[in-house]
């Protein structure tokens, strides 16, 4: 890596790194928090259907002499007893998309972005590669491809889970894993110098 006005970066990306990008992308905190959101929104409306479905099938079989108003209690209980697995079911994922199951949620995406990724010797994305940052623009190159990025079609410059990405939609990044950098300092410093550079981009074009 070179100072100046030029950032340079030798690397060369795995699956596992790609793996990590979406288990990353696709399993932050707010991710997890929308999820369960989600599913809080399917529990009240699985209880409300229940009470519905539970008032309007009682009443009913009142009407229709097959039951008494008295019964109401046992019957009540009766249906709530039936909707008890669904509801204990819902429960368990709201509590472990929310409290629980950060790591494994993780690595189970994880594993499944690997197995899609490791299809084909994708020699465009896994080859060595080179990342030249300068104050005008990014340049990426390797033996298969090269590709220029201005600052201001970068969406936001974020380190992640300890990886550097420099996204270019909410789904697609340049990645730089943590590996490549000598030590913790170089990183934020590369990190610090690409957002002062994306930020004056974006002012810029506003």
């Amino acid at each position: 890596m070179s100072g100046g006005e030029v950032i340079e970066i030798e690397y060369q990306l795995t699956v596992d790194d790609y793996a990590k990008f979406n288990a990353d992308v696709g399993m932050t905190d707010a991710q997890r928090r929308a999820g369960a959101a989600g599913l809080v929104r399917i529990y009240k409306i699985f209880i409300c259907a229940v009470l519905v479905i539970t008032f309007s099938s009682f009443f009913i079989r009142v009407s229709k002499a097959e039951i008494e108003i008295s019964d109401f209690w046992h019957y009540a209980f009766e249906s709530f007893v039936k909707a008890a697995p669904p509801f204990f079911i819902i429960t368990f994922f709201v509590l472990y998309l929310r409290y629980i199951g950060k790591k494994s949620l993780h690595s189970r995406f994880k594993a499944i972005c690997r197995r899609m990724l490791n299809v084909g010797e994708n020699k465009a994305i896994l080859s060595p590669a080179k990342l030249a940052f300068t104050k005008g623009q990014i340049i990426h190159s390797s033996e298969f491809l090269k590709c220029e990025y201005y600052w201001s079609g970068i969406e936001k410059v974020e380190i992640l889970n300890g990886d550097l990405y420099l996204f270019l939609s909410a789904l697609s990044a340049l990645i730089v894993p943590a590996r490549f950098f000598k030590s913790e300092e170089e990183k934020q410093r590369v990190y610090e110098q690409c957002v002062k550079w994306w930020k004056s981009a974006q002012e810029k074009a506003a």
